[in-house]
């Protein structure tokens, strides 16, 4: 816990530090700047300045209200080929976020969404059909049928990405109350593999780009093992231009119906006190566990601070630190992800980056799954990965090509390789062989 503490201190005093040398202008106004992490109309990945810069510029923090009815539309398709060098049989690539499938030609996803807004309400709804919700949404809890009553299950959610209404408030400056399911404010990465616009031209004061940046092809285990969405209500207030408070009450850390009678509740505060610049840190905790668990009704804790610091013109860094915890009647889980990036912009449309992760977590013996819910045979794992990636936009706004190598290693055998055994596992049906994985992708994505 001391290590915890040191290294989430040792972050914030360098963020705090570095942003105090940063020049230039005062940071581009915000409207309720949240982190989201589904965004779903692009614009130019990877930037802080040019034409997505002075789209920033233009905005106010608290706009005017709009006595005509506006609506925008927009979407995107994601498509790529995984190879996994260790040919497994049954071509997956294990322990991965949305390319999980190898050696086929995929439709990762495809999302249509719709920001409309009418005086103080505004809506959103982003739809999405592919691999990448069925991923997101499989740990939903299953609610059975019951008295004419359907049950719910993953299957009834996964179309929707965000399901969204919102009401800025008068008389409280900066006050925003929204209602729905949404993207989680955690971490660095969002569910596009590109950076995000939301709204058109004509409706962009409805919302604001997504400050976070999507630098890899793959996502990082930062990303993955932790919430994907909440389901409830979600306080946001701006006072001014370099902060957002915001306040959560959810149904539960990563799932729509809830498990138990327990609410969860989450604390977040967004810095943007300069241009290339950010500072992120939050709080969540809640009973996760399901009514009758052998674990009880146990408080888990998760904390995550992220940063971007723009070192050079050319060359800009992010860094994450996940660390969390769950103390129940039958022992403590735990555990702790750190990741760091690194870009370096080659010209206005080609850029490389650098991604190195890892995961250490331990569990009680006596659990019956560990706080990821990934290790379930083990009590302590590591899992660590290196990734490069290049990014190349064809044509600006509406298309790029991605081409990435990932390393990933495990201490134990988390992973597949060649001619694999049946595990006699439903949820597992295939045992794992080997402890290293190696992939190259290749991505095209399109978007309007």
């Amino acid at each position: 816990m001391k290590n915890i503490i040191l290294t989430a201190f040792l972050l914030l005093m360098t963020a705090s530090s570095y942003s105090q040398s940063i020049s230039g202008d005062k940071h581009p106004a915000l409207n309720h700047p949240v982190q989201l992490k589904a965004n779903f109309i692009s614009s130019s990945p990877n930037k802080i300045s040019g034409p997505d810069q002075i789209k920033m510029d233009s905005l106010k923090s608290h706009p005017p209200h709009h006595d005509e009815l506006s609506i925008s539309l927009g979407g995107y398709l994601e498509t790529f080929y995984s190879y996994n060098f260790n040919k497994p049989s049954n071509n997956i690539n294990a322990l991965r976020g949305f390319d999980f499938i190898a050696n086929s030609l995929t439709v990762g996803n495809f999302v249509i969404g719709t920001d409309a807004r009418y005086k103080n309400f505004s809506t959103r709804l982003a739809i999405n059909i592919g691999m990448t919700p069925s991923q997101f949404y499989k740990q939903e809890p299953v609610t059975p049928a019951s008295n004419m009553v359907p049950s719910l299950s993953s299957s009834t959610w996964q179309m929707i990405q965000e399901a969204l209404i919102s009401y800025d408030f008068e008389r409280i400056k900066g006050l925003t109350v929204q209602m729905g399911i949404m993207a989680t404010p955690i971490g660095v990465e969002g569910l596009p593999s590109f950076q995000t616009w939301v709204g058109s031209a004509k409706n962009h004061h409805m919302h604001k780009k997504d400050y976070r940046e999507n630098w890899n092809f793959s996502r990082s285990n930062a990303f993955i093992h932790v919430p994907d969405y909440h389901s409830g209500i979600r306080m946001l207030y701006t006072p001014d231009e370099k902060s957002t408070y915001s306040l959560y009450l959810i149904n539960g850390q990563n799932m729509v119906t809830d498990n138990n009678p327990q609410k969860t509740l989450a604390l977040s505060y967004l810095w943007t006190p300069k241009p290339g610049f950010y500072l992120s840190a939050l709080y969540m905790g809640g009973n996760e566990r399901p009514t009758g668990s052998v674990e009880g009704k146990s408080w888990r804790h998760l904390f995550d601070f992220h940063t971007k610091f723009q070192l050079s013109p050319k060359l800009t860094l992010m860094a994450q630190f996940v660390p969390g915890f769950e103390t129940t009647e039958v022992g403590t889980n735990s555990f702790v992800i750190n990741a760091v990036y690194l870009k370096y912009d080659l010209s206005e449309k080609t850029n490389l980056a650098m991604r190195y992760e890892h995961l250490l977590e331990r569990k009680s013996a006596e659990s019956n799954s560990n706080f990821l819910e990934t290790f379930d045979e083990n009590q302590e794992a590591g899992l660590y990965g290196l990734t490069g990636t290049v990014s190349h936009i064809l044509i600006p706004d509406h298309l790029m090509i991605r081409g990435e190598y990932r390393y990933d290693y495990g201490t134990e055998d988390w992973f597949f390789e060649g001619s694999l055994q049946p595990s006699g596992n439903n949820y597992y049906p295939f045992k794992t062989n080997t402890n290293q994985q190696n992939t190259v992708s290749f991505s095209v994505v399109g978007w309007f």
